[in-house]
């Protein structure tokens, strides 16, 4: 479909692609290694280039692009090696931060926060205007691995963290807590978010209990289940 060797005026910049993303326009957005960000329009069958200009502070901080996420208002929310990048479509500005941290993966809570993975750092809340502040990480003992390859908010409002050679966690939503389960996080032992990435959980893990209470499957269920990294 689209390829770096398809015809002039409807290439990518690289094939080595990382991450998609589908707005609610139904514009299709790419990210790539070293290719930065491509913006495919079906319907034209053209694309757009989104890519860092140097010393250029109004364009993509870096070109190693690792997840593009939407958020509910509209912003368009860039993961790469050199930190994040947001862009507003309605001022046409571009915000920056988490500088020179390696930026992986971008979901958002259902109360509005953004959450930011991390290669190292944990998991940041980042604001649109770039400031931000540690969410979850080893020090605070909120997780086992501060290499965060996958962040998943669930249908239910709990927060799923998968990392790197660590326990996966889950944040109950307040609605879990006022039920009785009186804990702020859960593990998982044994599963590695990189062999199996936690949007794809959904869809192999959840619909096998159907209407079970996800903390339950998660506590009684899903550490009985096996899987083997490779």
């Amino acid at each position: 479909m689209l390829d770096t060797d398809g015809r002039p005026g409807n290439v990518l910049n690289g094939n080595g692609l990382y991450t998609l993303c589908c707005d609610r326009f139904g514009d299709l957005w790419t990210g790539s290694y070293s290719g930065g960000v491509d913006l495919a329009i079906p319907m034209k069958h053209t694309l757009g280039y989104i890519t860092h200009e140097y010393l250029n502070n109004q364009s993509l901080i870096d070109n190693c692009v690792n997840d593009v996420f939407q958020s509910r208002d509209g912003k368009i929310w860039y993961a790469t090696d050199k930190g994040v990048s947001v862009y507003d479509a309605q001022t046409r500005l571009w915000h920056h931060g988490l500088y020179n941290k390696v930026a992986l993966t971008i979901c958002q809570t259902v109360d509005g926060r953004i959450l930011v993975g991390t290669y190292g750092n944990g998991v940041y809340q980042v604001h649109a205007d770039g400031t931000s502040m540690p969410a979850y990480s080893v020090e605070t003992r909120m997780l086992k691995s501060d290499y965060v390859f996958s962040l998943l908010t669930d249908s239910d409002g709990n927060i799923w963290v998968g990392c790197l050679d660590g326990d996966m966690a889950c944040f109950p939503s307040d609605k879990y807590n006022l039920n009785g389960t009186g804990k702020s996080v859960f593990y998982l032992p044994g599963l590695y978010s990189r062999s199996i990435p936690l949007k794809m959980l959904r869809f192999t893990i959840f619909p096998c209990f159907m209407n079970a209470n996800p903390l339950s499957v998660l506590i009684h269920k899903l550490p009985l289940i096996p899987f083997i990294s490779p």
